[in-house]
């Protein structure tokens, strides 16, 4: 959900994708009675006929849903109800029950009549009392005894090591109720009650001295100032790829070892290391000796969530730490959460800069797996992934799952996997990585010699974790397991439960060490799961929204039901069409009744929400039938528009040149993705439309990356695909077509690099050059498939392919593609034909271009001196043997004299302008004959003496060339500003965006051009329309 789909995001079981119900099945039994309609065989024939055609109509079809709804309401309804009236279960327990121990594996019957110890039954996010406790159990009994009494804590009890053993645990006798009986409408994991002491208590416990590392006294790392190339497979820079046989050797444990644990480029981790953290983070960090409770989240995936029931003690003693990237920081600052010393809550939140990984589930395993490593001075830590919501003091956890247990880690079990295949397995059904490289970890593993889970195992009782709490001392033997683990995590996927058990049991096969593996329901007790960002924040409710009142009680989860209040007459518009308020506001409780909510029904309203459930339920089914018919009103409407096509040196329409006045926004189907940002495309759409602007560039392409569109090769995320579908149609709405670049030559929205990283990671990749992509068979398989599936794609707004829909005014191959590795340009020639002919077979009705940024290469030797540098000569372009190719519609060509230039000089800056614009359109006139296109140009804000100004004088001198050809009929086809935004998008920024509508004299030259242009074309006295007004 990542991106991706909220199932794929989830990196814990219990998430979204497992608490959700899938579909409803419901069977209608109808009865035949004698027809009213046909008194005979004749008419029947007759009328069969039409009734096969209207059943097969849409609006038909529609209508059948309005009882299936109703049904549906029904078994909603009879299934809330049986529920509503059971009383909620608070912390009672039976008196006797069975308490399962995950040490020793020791059946005991539990007295009650031990009260002292903290007895905690936390409500999980799946809503209602948990495993053991749920209110029907609670009631079996409740006619025949007396109200049961909750168990109050005896005053507090200084305790030291000694005594404690001598006096006996205050928890030996407290024991675990048996499973309740299956439930059908209870399935799934639950919490189980876990006996915590008192925090003073609890405090006492806590070692004076550190537990003793097994063989292991004294752990280094390795630094490289220069990381080594990659090996045969797998790794990263911030890793240092270890060799096969250091990764062997690791796991030789002797009494000094260094060993590669991230952070390679330096001694001080996180001070330009990669994850690198301001200098004054750093300093509090290593004062941090005592407890650390750490999270983390990037890509603003999740919501931060503030611990609960946190002792005073703990509030002074323990670090709270929530490391965040930039883009999380910016929804955060947002939000109006910070303060001036970077707290939010208990959570001193930390920026992390240039993150090692571009997928943030991989980044999360830094700060995961090497906490030791970034809290030097620290001897305990507690780790929580960013979705969950901590209930329990950090000193009652460590007391409870190590000190109690005499260990140095603890991390639970899965709740029902515990063999590694059966976890793959389930990773692959779960889209949550490629299946390639799952499958090769897998089978290296198997080749060392891992095993089926069997009960040959105990005491070992699982081989699959739960990875979303980490409780650990940091000693030498739990840093060398972590580092271990975190080295398989770089080497092979980021999926940390498939390398668990290895690690573990090559270093158990060592040393006599154990892991603490507690039971998932002890898990679930002291962190409750909450949804990630695009749930908790609603975000298809949109500016004006409603007034929200929470109702809830002081310890409940964050999201709440909500009441609506002043909703206005039009919320927003989707698809062209208007939605009025009441469809927003039931859309609103669609989402808050099937998305479920983790409070039982007595939390929410008075009266057990016997009234609120239905009035929820009532208003679901009243909205999937308006949303069901509302499609019977007209389709998404769609301006006229013809194809672009070429003659010579101009672009053609219906039989008329045109000449581009363009823009660049890269970002618009980034941002269509989710619902709260969508409004930005619209807006920068209409803006440049009323700017005259025709043609928007964009990206096409997201791989491998935060809202990826390809996750893996050839697997796509629909969400993603159809955020590409809104940009086209909305453009179309607006009069404004598409020049889709498909691959980016630099790292950004994933590149050639990852396509690169995906044929490495599954074996098949020739070389770890990023230059492979033009070269190695199996990438530029990847890539055609990628190619196949864009052209072909069905915009399931306009219902019209890609490749027939005439918004687009071409396809771009590559953003700026370079190969430096060979600067003959043999290789990006030998590319280019190839996929340009690819094209052409699938779709005829487009332009092509490549994406080049117009450097002259070895076949025009008299050419090179107008490059703006002779590193422009060897990067493996060839400006005229590219643009020559047949199936090359038209070339296209950048203008960067300040990023190419050192430091110049506006004057410098225009000559160069002059120079190497008249230069092509002198090539496309000559030798090429085919149009120009200036498809990027732009100027820095960070250029020395730089003044707002500097970019008129910059963009008048290209306009006036554009003119000047276009008026000679030459091959300067047109100009695209890179690139514009629209307010509060700075992290999308860089130093060329501008927001043109918020400096007049841009906004004014930009309009003065595109009225140049089209009056060229319709002539001055000729202007229509919106020209007219216009101009």
């Amino acid at each position: 959900m990542s991106g991706g789909s909220l199932g794929l995001r989830g990196g814990s079981y219990g998430s979204l994708q497992q608490s959700l119900p899938n579909s409803f099945v419901v069977t209608i039994h109808t009865v035949r009675k004698p027809s009213r309609f046909f008194s005979g065989s004749r008419e029947r024939v007759r009328f069969l006929p039409w009734i096969f055609r209207c059943s097969s109509s849409r609006q038909l079809a529609m209508l059948y849903l309005v009882p299936v709804s109703i049904t549906i309401f029904f078994i909603i309804m009879l299934t809330i109800s049986k529920d509503g009236h059971i009383p909620e279960a608070r912390a009672i327990y039976p008196s006797s029950a069975f308490l399962v121990h995950t040490r020793g594996f020791r059946n005991r019957i539990m007295s009650s009549h031990q009260a002292s110890p903290n007895i905690s039954t936390e409500k999980n996010s799946d809503g209602g009392s948990e495993y053991g406790f749920s209110s029907k159990v609670q009631s079996l009994s409740s006619k025949n005894r007396a109200p049961p009494q909750r168990s109050h804590p005896p005053p507090p009890v200084v305790l030291t090591n000694e005594s404690a053993v001598l006096l006996g645990h205050p928890c030996d006798t407290f024991g675990v109720p048996p499973p309740p009986p299956p439930d059908r409408k209870r399935t799934g994991p639950r919490p189980c009650p876990v006996c915590y002491l008192p925090v003073e208590q609890a405090m006492a416990y806590m070692p004076t001295l550190p537990s003793v590392s097994p063989l292991l006294k004294n752990l280094t790392y390795v630094i490289e100032d220069s990381p080594s190339s990659p090996p045969s497979f797998g790794g990263s820079p911030f890793g240092g790829y270890p060799s096969l046989k250091q990764r062997n050797d690791s796991f030789d444990i002797k009494d000094s070892m260094c060993v590669h644990c991230g952070f390679v480029k330096g001694n001080r981790p996180g001070h330009q290391t990669g994850f690198d953290i301001d200098d004054a983070d750093l300093l509090e960090m290593e004062g941090c000796s005592g407890i650390v409770v750490a999270s983390a989240i990037f890509g603003n995936y999740d919501i931060i969530q503030q611990p609960r029931n946190i002792s005073e003690a703990a509030k002074k003693n323990v670090c709270f730490y929530m490391f965040v990237d930039e883009e999380t920081e910016a929804g955060i600052k947002n939000s109006g959460a910070f303060d001036n010393t970077n707290m939010v809550g208990l959570w001193r939140v930390v920026l992390v800069r240039n993150l090692p990984y571009t997928d943030p589930r991989r980044t999360g395993k830094v700060p995961k797996l090497l906490l030791h490593r970034m809290f030097p001075n620290a001897r305990f830590s507690i780790w929580i992934d960013g979705k969950l919501e901590l209930v329990v003091d950090p000193y009652q956890l460590l007391e409870r799952f190590l000190w109690r247990e005499n260990a140095s880690f603890a991390i639970s079990r899965h709740y029902k996997r515990f063999d590694v295949f059966d976890e793959a397995e389930a990773n692959k059904a779960a889209g949550k990585y490629d299946n390639a490289s799952i499958d090769f970890q897998v089978k290296f593993y198997m080749q060392e010699g891992l095993t089926r889970y069997s009960p040959a195992k105990l005491p070992i009782t699982s081989d699959v974790p739960e990875g979303c709490v980490i409780i650990r001392e940091h000693i030498p033997i739990t840093n060398l397991f972590t580092c271990l683990w975190f080295n398989e995590v770089d080497r092979f996927t980021s999926r940390d439960q498939i390398s668990f058990s290895t690690v573990r049991d090559k270093i158990m096969s060592k040393v006599d060490w154990r892991i603490n593996m507690f039971m998932d329901c002890e898990r679930r007790n002291f962190v409750v799961q909450a949804y990630h960002r695009d749930i908790l924040e609603l975000r298809h409710i949109v500016v004006p929204p409603p007034i929200l009142t929470e109702v809830a009680s002081e310890n409940s989860p964050p999201t709440k039901i909500v009441r609506i209040k002043n909703v206005k007459p039009i919320r927003k518009v989707k698809h062209g069409r208007y939605k009025s308020g009441f469809q927003s506001s039931v859309l609103v409780a669609v989402e808050l009744v099937f998305l479920g909510h983790s409070d039982p029904p007595n939390t929410m309203v008075a009266g057990n929400g016997l009234l609120l459930y239905p009035l929820l339920g009532f208003a679901s089914c009243v909205a999937f039938i308006y949303m069901s018919l509302g499609d019977l009103r007209s389709q998404f409407q769609q301006p006229s528009m013809g194809f672009v096509e070429r003659n010579g040196t101009q672009f053609i329409v219906d039989g008329k040149a045109i000449y581009v006045n363009g823009w660049n926004s890269y970002w618009l189907m980034y941002q269509a993705v989710e619902e709260f940002s969508r409004p930005r495309v619209r807006t920068m759409l209409q803006a440049g439309a009323k700017m005259g602007l025709t043609v928007c560039r964009t990206w096409a392409f997201n791989d491998g990356t935060h809202h990826a569109l390809q996750i893996t090769p050839g697997r796509f995320d629909n969400h993603v695909f159809k955020a590409l579908d809104r940009v086209i149609a909305e453009a179309r709405r607006h009069g404004v077509r598409l020049i889709l670049s498909l691959v980016n030559n630099l790292r950004p929205m994933g590149g050639k690099s990852q396509y690169v990283k995906w044929a490495w990671e599954e074996g098949v990749g020739l070389s770890s050059s990023n230059d492979s992509f033009f070269f190695d068979p199996s990438i530029r398989r990847y890539f055609k498939n990628y190619l196949k599936a864009i052209l072909t794609r069905k915009n399931t707004i306009t219902g019209i392919e890609y490749r027939d829909d005439p918004t687009i005014f071409a396809w771009e191959l590559m953003n700026e593609p370079r190969c430096t590795s060979d600067p003959s340009g043999d290789t990006l020639q030998d590319w280019i034909e190839e996929m340009a002919k690819f094209v052409k077979s699938i779709d005829k009705n487009h332009l092509l271009t490549v994406g080049l940024e117009g450097f002259y290469g070895p076949t025009t030797p008299e050419k090179l001196s107008s490059n703006p540098g002779e590193w422009a000569n060897s990067i493996g372009c060839d400006f005229i043997r590219n643009s020559k190719i047949p199936e090359i519609d038209f070339t296209s060509v950048h203008v960067y004299p300040d990023h190419w230039i050192a430091e110049p000089e506006l004057e410098d800056q225009l000559k160069f302008i002059h120079k190497w614009m008249s230069s092509h359109i002198r090539d496309g006139d000559r030798e090429l004959n085919k149009p120009v296109l200036f498809a990027e140009f732009g100027l820095s804000n960070e250029n020395k003496n730089f003044h707002p100004s500097h970019r008129d004088t910059f963009y008048k001198a290209i306009f006036d060339i554009i003119y000047k050809s276009a008026k000679e009929n030459r091959s300067g086809a047109g100009a695209m500003v890179w690139q514009f935004m629209v307010g509060g998008m700075d992290e999308f920024n860089d130093d060329y965006g501008i927001v043109p509508w918020e400096r007049p004299s841009m906004y004014r030259l930009i309009t003065e051009q595109s009225c140049r242009l089209a009056a060229l074309r319709q002539g001055h006295d000729q202007l229509k329309g919106r020209w007219k007004e216009l101009c």
